[in-house]
């Protein structure tokens, strides 16, 4: 990406936009690994405060270089050549980082666990993998309950956006206030459901998170300045950081220790396909209705699909 600028003019976009697609593979491979790798390092009543601590450290982290990315890029280029040049240095410094992460990961020396994943021929996910999946009910269960609470999750994505851009018309400036305070609050909201899950269960604490979230339309529906959003993202901040600790959770209370890594990608597969078709439902109905009557849509349905993950503890 630090090289695009040096190509021709004709080409810059279409391989700055081929490369981000690209980047995207090697990167759902690293999240369902990561996923993998955890289950095999810690045992079952570990995993969720130490998840919890990982989170809360990754997403300080990330809103600490977001903030000073932010920084360099609005107060240090007068020009737009130096814009770029400020964008082809942070391009370098995370590749470097990624190198340094690589070697970090090297140096892990991993000792079998009575918990780690019992791996067979059939660790992979296939047509005699998916004919297995009835057999994993609870499983099952689980992963038609994610599909349907993910899709309406992504559906808001692109109204929210929307709505910022054209009807609450945001700035740089807001952009980096909401982004702060959203990420200190998911870094708070880490550890404080990864706590609350181990009190009350994780089928309880999904639950509270998942409809915490279908808030988040219903009060973009109601604000009427950017700042409103400012007020309100800590609710989303929270709400998103324990459905995503949670949901994790729960996958590793339902994945079978024998090819554990097959049923995480799988999870990982359909949440994937769910993030291709949502955002353009989610856009198609805003095309029908008006943008808030879209938000208010996705918060109906982010409520009712929130409230099946406490059904499917008790069915399951």
């Amino acid at each position: 990406m630090a090289l695009v600028p040096f190509l021709s003019p004709n080409y810059r976009a279409f391989i700055f936009v081929l490369l981000y697609g690209a980047m995207n593979f090697p990167n759902s491979i690293a999240v369902f690994l990561w996923q993998s790798y955890f289950a095999d390092i810690f045992s079952p009543g570990e995993r969720e405060q130490y998840l919890s601590i990982r989170n809360s450290i990754s997403t300080i982290a990330g809103t600490a270089t977001t903030l000073i990315a932010g920084f360099l890029l609005t107060t240090l280029s007068k020009s737009k050549s130096q814009l770029i040049a400020i964008y082809q240095l942070i391009f370098v410094l995370a590749f470097v980082f990624g190198l340094l992460e690589v070697v970090t990961l090297l140096m892990h020396k991993n000792k079998k666990t009575s918990f780690a994943e019992i791996s067979t021929e059939g660790n992979r996910i296939s047509i005699s993998f998916l004919k297995t999946l009835p057999k994993q009910r609870e499983y099952l269960v689980f992963i038609v309950t994610v599909i349907i609470f993910h899709f309406t999750w992504q559906m808001g994505w692109p109204l929210f956006l929307t709505y910022e851009v054209d009807y609450l018309h945001t700035n740089e400036f807001w952009a980096s206030i909401i982004s702060t305070i959203n990420g200190l609050a998911m870094a708070f909201g880490y550890r404080f459901w990864g706590k609350f899950s181990k009190k009350h269960g994780n089928s309880i604490a999904l639950t509270i998170a998942a409809i915490g979230m279908s808030f988040a339309p219903f009060m973009y529906a109601m604000s009427t300045k950017i700042n409103h959003v400012a007020y309100f993202v800590v609710i989303t901040g929270l709400s998103v950081s324990g459905t995503l600790l949670l949901l994790i959770n729960s996958l590793y209370e339902v994945a079978p220790r024998e090819n554990r890594t097959s049923y995480i990608a799988f999870y990982n597969l359909v949440t994937n396909i769910t993030l291709v078709i949502a955002p353009w439902v989610g856009m198609r109905l805003y095309q029908f209705t008006t943008i808030r009557t879209a938000l208010v849509i996705v918060g109906i349905l982010r409520f009712i699909s929130g409230l099946l993950f406490i059904l499917r503890y008790k069915r399951a």
